[in-house]
């Protein structure tokens, strides 16, 4: 299990732009009230590299959200933390908790093997090195599964895992039993592609899931007593 902290580092630094948000959060984080920004608990503040994100943030054009902590300080940034973004490929990483829970569970086995057929590819559209490689299929197990979908942003690699463990509202069921209420895997890669995409988050409960999967790699116990909510 070890071997997916250093791929889920990807997920440490989570960045969203979107040029809309959600309703309820438009007055809140309307740009034109200025930039929410939060940084907690570090025993300073970082104003040079508060000013540099703002900076960064106000050249994207559209809204902007960012978390980043220090894992050995606690120290942490945000940007917009309360708003909802839409995920894009970061709503891989609770797809991939929620396999890593089915294997936890018995429910699946990382070298279990799985038949990828040519119906299971995403489109022509969207990244897929597993299609690119196999356009015949392929059979690959649950881990290197794992594999493409984090590190390399595979849409079959995490498409197929999706259908392992039950599709979209098993992976937001995992995380309401989480505590976690404000991220939502709705939509499949292939949906995606159709442009259904419903996949929202907020940075803060991005930030804290990602905590929540360190310290449960690092004290295997430490999930069966808290929960990122609770």
């Amino acid at each position: 299990m070890n071997f997916y902290i250093s791929i889920f580092l990807l997920a440490l630094l989570t960045i969203s732009c979107a040029g809309n948000i959600s309703s309820r959060d438009e007055d809140k984080n309307n740009p034109e009230n200025g930039l929410e920004v939060v940084i907690a608990p570090s025993s300073h503040d970082d104003a040079e590299l508060r000013d540099r994100i703002e900076q960064i943030a106000q050249t994207a054009q559209g809204q902007v959200g960012l978390t980043i902590t220090v894992l050995e300080t606690g120290d942490s940034i945000s940007l917009n933390e309360n708003q909802h973004f839409p995920m894009q490929s970061v709503y891989k990483f609770p797809i991939g908790m929620a396999v890593l829970a089915h294997v936890d569970q018995g429910k699946l086995n990382l070298e279990q093997r799985v038949q990828i057929e040519t119906s299971d590819f995403v489109s022509n559209l969207q990244h897929s090195p597993i299609r690119d490689k196999n356009p015949q299929g392929v059979t690959l197990s649950v881990a290197e599964l794992l594999k493409y979908m984090v590190s390399e942003s595979d849409g079959t690699a995490c498409d197929v895992l999706l259908r392992l463990v039950g599709g979209p509202e098993v992976v937001t069921q995992y995380l309401r039993d989480l505590g976690v209420n404000d991220i939502v895997v709705a939509n499949t890669e292939k949906e995606i592609g159709q442009n259904q995409a419903h996949n929202i988050a907020t940075m803060q409960h991005l930030k804290q899931l990602w905590l929540y999967y360190v310290y449960c790699m690092k004290d295997k116990a430490f999930q069966t007593r808290v929960k990122p909510y609770s």
